[in-house]
């Protein structure tokens, strides 16, 4: 039986996957950004926050802290892309690091 607040699940593309691979295989990033892209690509996985939090080196809570920080990002980008035309993002924003930093600004 699991104990504890239901983590948010989160869900990517394969595009978002492939992606974030390539970031979290990075050596030339920040290391915050590297992390944060291990951290999506585990919870997406199945991973435990105890068990994220391990292997990151972080806190319990600054794990949970990011895991619903991105859940929330993720939501609100999917809101974004389906509104109406005027208000998605531009292309230029689209590129990069994809949708979560399209998102984040």
């Amino acid at each position: 039986m699991q104990t504890g607040r239901p983590k948010a699940e989160l869900k990517l593309s394969p595009q978002e996957q492939a992606q974030l691979s390539s970031l979290a295989a990075s050596r030339s990033l920040p290391h915050a950004l590297v992390a944060r892209a291990k951290l999506v690509l585990w919870a997406t996985a199945g991973a435990s926050n105890s068990t994220i939090a391990q292997r990151l080196s972080w806190s319990l809570p600054t794990v949970g802290k990011w895991h619903q920080r991105l859940h929330y990002t993720l939501h609100l980008c999917e809101l974004a892309h389906r509104s109406s035309a005027g208000s998605r993002l531009s292309p230029s924003k689209q590129s990069g690091v994809g949708r979560f930093a399209a998102c984040a600004n």
